[in-house]
């Protein structure tokens, strides 16, 4: 017995010494290691500070709620600005309007950098979405802004992607093998139908039956997700998958209209549909053709802008029930959080300061793998409409791993307390020697 009381406390502090690199500031300002150690400490003494230090550490990481928030800000002259999208390097695309001139600049943003993305010899343009190599597409002005093409930007430099005969088009998304989807009106001029650019090849979709389509997302795997309208002379649009086979109707909650807006490389497709009635539409998810109510913030409506490949689903939700239908002011629309089956407000993860200093997150549009969040934020205090965002999420240790190591802490003090033998290190200048006796 006295052997295993020994050996226990040789392992654990075998195990605090292996978590030294984890907590090591906290663990040279108690233990001085190893020079405190050498004196006379006994591995109790050792044991439960060490379980002390790791309590401490878990409630500062494991617990920390608190994400980053970066004010994006606004240059080149404008007045209103929007974060749209992210890649997993960090890279931000979005726009700033300047409203005054009534002009639009696509910008990427490269922490606290910002760069202007060219035209296509007009005034303005969108930047809509980023590939992981840093591509961006959306649309820009052509000359004398007689039109707006599907644009690509790689760098600064900016190439009309075309369009399928008619006269403009727009670029929503891109994937990392380079394929760019949007929608183009067609040879008559009339209706805009969903578009695949291989380069500047374009490629016409179709839609569910309708005259309109629109493709909003392709993931790794070239699927495409979108709407499009279901039947000729109508409004009805459902949210909509193309591929290899054709093109699938995602259905809807019971309303008439959905839409999809983002895919994951799993296939799982966000978005929003109205309910029965049209009155009332919520953040949705698809699997498959199998569609989920997401909920909201307490209010009555809800929207799914974007999904990673963890299944985390941003977008914004009303917080009050307004019984709006199509247009819900400003302050009464959070940006919002859907992941583990459960929605919430952005704005709960905001420090005091950052609350205090007035600012709002009301649009989340763009979600990165890592977790990271870009969108729109307002400021009473500062009077501003429309700001971009970045909110970075906490570093912490998992909650499982933070569980396995408060309780290998307690199993240690646990055999610590009993009525055992301690191991006092007594040390010369050349050599330590072991001397035991029993624990009382």
């Amino acid at each position: 017995m006295l052997s295993f009381m020994i050996n226990q406390k040789l392992l654990c502090r075998a195990g605090i010494a292996s978590y030294q690199g984890a907590f090591s500031s906290q663990l040279a300002s108690i233990f001085n290691w190893p020079r405190k150690f050498a004196t006379n400490t006994t591995l109790k003494q050792t044991a439960m500070v060490a379980l002390l230090v790791t309590g401490f550490s878990l409630s500062n990481l494991s617990l920390a709620e608190n994400y980053t928030f970066i004010d994006l800000g606004e240059t080149l002259g404008g007045n209103e600005s929007v974060a749209n999208a992210i890649n997993n390097a960090g890279l931000v695309t979005g726009s700033i309007s300047n409203l005054a001139a009534n002009t639009s600049t696509a910008v990427l943003w490269n922490g606290g950098d910002v760069t202007y993305l060219g035209t296509l010899g007009g005034t303005g343009g969108f930047g809509y979405a980023i590939n992981d190599a840093g591509v961006v597409v959306g649309s820009a002005f052509t000359a004398n802004n007689t039109a707006y093409h599907a644009t690509q930007w790689n760098g600064i430099t900016a190439t009309d992607l075309g369009t399928l005969g008619g006269t403009n088009s727009q670029a929503t998304a891109i994937n990392n093998a380079g394929l760019v989807v949007g929608s183009s009106t067609t040879d008559n001029n009339n209706y805009f139908h969903a578009t695949l650019w291989n380069e500047t090849t374009a490629t016409d979709l179709g839609t569910l039956g309708g005259n309109y389509s629109q493709a909003t997302a392709i993931n790794d795997a070239g699927l495409v997700a979108g709407y499009a309208y279901t039947t000729i002379d109508t409004t009805f649009r459902h949210a909509t998958i193309w591929n290899s086979s054709g093109v699938t109707d995602l259905g809807t909650l019971g309303g008439d209209y959905s839409e999809a807006t983002a895919i994951n490389d799993a296939g799982q497709v966000v978005g929003f549909s109205y309910l029965a009635g049209n009155a009332i539409r919520h953040a949705s998810l698809w699997n498959g053709t199998t569609v989920t109510d997401l909920g909201t913030l307490g209010g009555l409506n809800s929207v799914a802008n974007d999904i990673n490949n963890a299944g985390q689903i941003v977008g914004s939700s009303n917080i009050l029930n307004d019984g709006g239908e199509f247009y819900i002011p400003a302050d009464l629309y959070h940006a919002a959080l859907w992941q583990d089956s459960s929605v919430t407000d952005l704005n709960n993860f905001l420090d005091a300061n950052t609350v205090s200093a007035g600012w709002v997150l009301t649009m989340a549009l763009g979600i990165n793998d890592n977790g990271w969040i870009v969108g729109s934020a307002t400021n009473s205090v500062l009077g501003i409409r429309s700001r971009p965002f970045l909110l970075i999420p906490p570093v912490s240790i998992p909650l499982p791993a933070a569980i396995w190591l408060f309780c290998s802490g307690l199993i240690c003090l646990t055999a610590l307390t009993r009525s055992s033998a301690v191991i006092t290190l007594s040390c010369s200048p050349n050599t330590c020697h072991s001397v035991e006796s029993q624990d009382t």
